[in-house]
């Protein structure tokens, strides 16, 4: 018998920190920061046999 695993993906994103940058009285944007985490996991599996035929 072995044993395996499913992955399992998870994604964080974080926004943060906006900030009004204003260039003229008709023109303005936005500065922000974004963070992105990700990391993958391994969950147990099912058991399953292998037979030899």
């Amino acid at each position: 018998s072995e044993f395996w695993a499913r992955p399992s993906e998870f994604v964080t994103v974080l926004v943060r920190d906006p900030r009004t940058q204003k260039e003229d009285s008709w023109h303005s944007h936005i500065d922000y920061e974004i963070f992105i985490h990700w990391f993958t996991t391994f969950c147990p599996g099912d058991r399953f046999h292998i037979a030899n035929i």
